[in-house]
């Protein structure tokens, strides 16, 4: 299951080539961090031209980062992996920290069990 959704600010230049990269390297966090089956990762990114950041400052951006899986997790599993996903995105994008007021932020949706459902042929779905 573990879903990523990268959202960031229009006025950031992220290509398409350096998503690849940074994506697998989140993917690693899940496994490592949060058990995750490599497999199971999912991962998007969404350019976000249409924004307003406190007072509209054009120098103003954000990139925001939400992961969603199945809850399961202890709090002590979520904390690591949220600060290393927060760390790796800082890292990739130090830069933009020196030229933005940027914001960068991750959030992390648990989804109980029973209100998820998925049909796919990686494995047999048990009902």
């Amino acid at each position: 299951m573990p879903h990523l959704r990268l959202e960031y600010s229009g006025n950031i230049d992220i290509k398409e080539s350096d998503l690849k990269p940074l994506f697998s390297k989140l993917h690693e966090t899940l496994v490592t961090k949060a058990g995750a089956q490599l497999f199971r990762c999912q991962a998007r990114a969404i350019c976000c031209n249409n924004f307003f950041i406190g007072d509209g400052d054009k120098n103003r951006a954000f990139i925001n980062l939400q992961l969603f899986l199945l809850e399961g997790r202890t709090p002590v599993q979520l904390q690591e992996t949220g600060g290393e996903l927060l760390k790796t995105l800082q890292d990739e994008f130090k830069d933009l920290l020196i030229h933005f007021s940027a914001q960068i932020s991750v959030h992390i949706n648990e989804i109980p069990a029973d209100r998820s459902y998925k049909s796919n042929h990686y494995y047999k779905i048990e009902t």
